[in-house]
């Protein structure tokens, strides 16, 4: 009899375990894709920021340039 006890403590101590196992294993999982997603975020934002300087800057540019050609079209005049 106290070996069936003792069996039955012993397989309830495994699943007990294995519960716990899991949990803390798919909170660690959990924790870091949150982290991979703010890590992929803030470099999307660093990225998207990169590229409207660049748009700008481009911009700024070809303005110049356009006010460039209507100046020395105003002096052909």
């Amino acid at each position: 009899m106290e070996i069936a006890i003792y069996a039955i403590l012993a397989l309830a101590g495994l699943g007990g375990g294995y519960a716990l196992a899991a949990t803390a294993l798919r909170k660690a999982i959990e924790k870091k894709s949150e982290n991979l997603l703010k890590e992929a975020e803030s470099k999307a934002e660093l990225i998207k920021n990169e590229r409207m300087l660049q748009a700008k800057e481009k911009f700024l540019q070809l303005k110049a340039e356009h006010e460039k050609n209507i100046q020395a079209r105003n002096q052909e005049i």
